[in-house]
């Protein structure tokens, strides 16, 4: 899922509403929040995957080579990406509160520093300034 098209619109602030608000989460909100889920839990399981499989050893026998290897890989991206959407709520949830206190925090410390989309600048604690998402 492209993050860029998951953020349409004005991605921060539905993402800091979402937190504040008692209110259900708006379709943007929701969809923000999915594709955070997806991002950091399907990299997560990937990377899980990833150790698994680098710790297990190929048979004298019955192995299908690098087409087995191709194979394996898709399919451990596919469990991946399932896991992430199902699953993935319990790891992503205190992760993407915090993101979204974190962001919030900046946000109020520096507004102007998230309307800045120059690439090389950088805020007064080094950090590279938020980019504007939406029109």
């Amino acid at each position: 899922m492209n993050p860029t098209a998951a953020a349409s619109g004005n991605g921060i602030s539905s993402i800091l509403a979402a937190n504040r608000s008692p209110k259900p989460p708006s379709d943007e909100q929701l969809l923000v929040r999915q594709t955070f889920q997806d991002f950091v839990a399907g990299t997560f399981y990937k990377q899980m995957f990833k150790a698994l499989r680098s710790t297990e050893n190929q048979p004298a026998y019955m192995h299908g080579g690098k087409a087995e290897e191709m194979f394996q890989g898709q399919m451990d991206q596919q469990v991946a990406e399932n896991l992430a959407r199902e699953h993935g709520s319990d790891l992503v949830g205190p992760l993407y509160t915090t993101f979204a206190a974190h962001l919030r925090h900046k946000l109020q410390q520096s507004p102007a520093a998230t309307e800045s989309t120059s690439g090389g600048a950088h805020t007064s604690d080094g950090a590279p300034p938020a980019v504007k998402i939406g029109n």
